[in-house]
């Protein structure tokens, strides 16, 4: 029988454990934005997470197995706060324990107690827009990129 999944807020000692979980997801994703990324652009990124939004992360006999973050600001229109989903990764073999789902929840109580109305998740899979869905999330809007040159 597999340790049930805890669901918590992260720490500035969680860190080094973030580090190896997100090196983890970034080896595992290629469509990733932080693949060509430095180690050091993802620790700075890390730090900059716990100490200033919401990291949640999911545990299973003291392992990390998954995490979320999301940051809260004021929306451009009205200034009510929004939140918005950066990063959520589950482990594969923790992907069939509702940690993904738990850790959402976490978000979405935590945008609650921000005063937010509501929590965005980009999604760039088919796999992943069929989960959102089935927690009650609606497609708004697509988002087109152009890289320009700096300067």
């Amino acid at each position: 029988m597999k340790a049930s999944i805890t669901i918590r807020p992260a720490v500035r000692t969680d860190e080094p454990a973030i580090l190896r979980l997100a090196e983890e997801a970034i080896a595992a994703d290629e469509g990733c934005a932080f693949r060509s990324a430095s180690r050091v652009t993802v620790e700075t990124w890390i730090r900059n997470f716990v100490d200033h939004s919401a990291v949640f992360l999911a545990e299973r006999d003291h392992e990390l197995v998954g995490g979320i973050g999301a940051l809260v600001y004021p929306r451009p229109l009205d200034d009510r706060p929004t939140v918005v989903v950066l990063s959520l990764w589950v482990t594969p073999s923790a992907r069939d324990t509702r940690a993904a789902a738990r850790l959402l929840r976490a978000v979405e109580g935590w945008a609650a107690r921000q005063g937010a109305n509501s929590v965005s998740v980009p999604s760039w899979q088919e796999r992943s827009d069929v989960f959102y869905q089935s927690l009650g999330y609606v497609p708004q809007e697509r988002v087109w990129n152009k890289k320009v040159k700096a300067g």
